[in-house]
């Protein structure tokens, strides 16, 4: 299918720290080509390797496509989180792309942002994410914005997958030299690894150091336990969703709305899984009786198509 007007085009992109995802679309926001490479955050991968992967994953989504030049471009990208950190992202991305296509508008934008456009329309939205990290951010209907976390696995990421899975290692120490009752916990570490005992874990961790994707995957060890009842399993998801309820809260303080109707859009494979959602659904609604939890029906670079089209 072909645009009759070859620069009138619209790009939207998620560009992560584990994968890039590229759609192209006409006016009426119809997607005529789609592409996926690797990482595009800056805080994940080189810059040069970030701007191969963005522009591969361009050239792959319009590779059936006359396309001269894009009306907007919205990229949500991940690990930008100060105006300094956006405004470096423009100069790497949009000086790439200017290379091979012309486009009017072009922005760059942290990738919860697109998030929350991927779940819901209503002015007052709040996004939480866990997943490997954690995030929230919030808009009301004046356009004020507010966020907590999102300042990396060091300065934040409570909540998240990679603290749940710091937790998990530590149990399993603690269970082993008898700092704390025996958890299960211990034992999946041992699978996990293919250790005989907790006490071969530490080459496992340092030799090579795991990195946080990786011990943000321990997190599922927590949730296997937590399956059969692990005490010490149910503490740390319990403590997990403490720190999520927190972060919403505060920023439905800071924006005042607490007393309005507000959408909470989920995204993450920890704030999506299906026991974290009905805890943290019912600890909110202790908190505020007019939210609505949204797990979104569209992928992220779906938000980021809506910004694009609202230009």
């Amino acid at each position: 299918m072909l645009n009759e007007n070859k620069n009138n085009f619209f790009l939207a992109i998620d560009g992560g720290g584990t994968k890039t995802t590229v759609w192209i679309a006409d006016e009426s926001g119809n997607v005529l080509g789609r592409a996926t490479t690797g990482p595009m955050s800056l805080a994940a991968t080189t810059e040069a390797l970030a701007m191969e992967h963005f522009m591969t994953a361009i050239s792959e989504a319009v590779e059936h496509l006359d396309v001269a030049g894009f009306s907007q471009v919205v990229v949500g990208l991940a690990g930008v989180d100060t105006d300094e950190e956006i405004a470096d992202a423009y100069r790497i991305f949009s000086t790439a792309l200017h290379e091979r296509f012309s486009f009017l508008n072009f922005k760059v934008v942290n990738d919860i942002v697109i998030a929350l456009a991927s779940g819901s329309t209503s002015p007052n939205t709040i996004c939480l994410i866990s997943g490997t990290g954690s995030n929230c951010y919030g808009r009301n209907e004046q356009g004020e914005t507010a966020k907590t976390g999102g300042m990396d696995y060091l300065l934040s990421d409570q909540g998240s997958g990679f603290e749940i899975g710091q937790q998990v290692l530590r149990a399993a120490v603690k269970s082993f030299d008898g700092r704390s009752k025996k958890t299960m916990i211990e034992e999946l570490v041992c699978q996990h690894f293919f250790i005989e005992s907790i006490s071969q874990l530490k080459d496992k961790v340092y030799h090579p150091l795991l990195n946080k994707t990786q011990i943000g995957q321990l997190s599922q060890i927590c949730f296997a336990a937590k399956e059969q009842h692990d005490a010490i399993a149910n503490e740390i998801i319990a403590a997990s969703i403490e720190e999520l309820v927190e972060m919403v809260v505060t920023v439905m303080k800071r924006l005042h709305l607490t007393k309005k109707l507000t959408d909470v859009v989920l995204i993450g494979g920890i704030a999506t899984d299906p026991v974290v959602h009905i805890q943290l659904e019912a600890r909110l609604l202790t908190h505020f009786s007019q939210i609505k939890l949204i797990v979104p029906a569209h992928p992220p670079v779906y938000g980021a198509l809506q910004l694009a089209l609202q230009k």
